[in-house]
């Protein structure tokens, strides 16, 4: 199964153990691991079928699958059909 881009929201009190979190997710198979700590945010590819052991860490408030988001400018046309 290809790996895909998830988010993984880590829960406001188990903050401080990231670093866990990331031991078990490399356990797992996680590719391409980035973190931004202080959001309580960890980035990383994972197969379909290890998002639910995933979501099922101890610390781990959701998965959810990487999307782009795109901003417009402020003069950009925005209306669409």
């Amino acid at each position: 199964m290809e790996p895909a881009e998830y988010v993984i929201s880590i829960k406001e009190e188990s903050l401080d153990s990231i670093p866990k979190i990331i031991e078990q997710l490399n356990s797992l198979g996680a590719t391409n691991v980035k973190t931004l700590s202080s959001l309580g945010i960890i980035i990383a590819f994972l197969t379909k079928d290890t998002v639910d052991v995933v979501s099922k860490i101890e610390g781990v408030a959701g998965v959810e699958p990487s999307r782009d988001i795109r901003i417009s400018t402020p003069n950009e046309n925005t209306d669409f059909i």
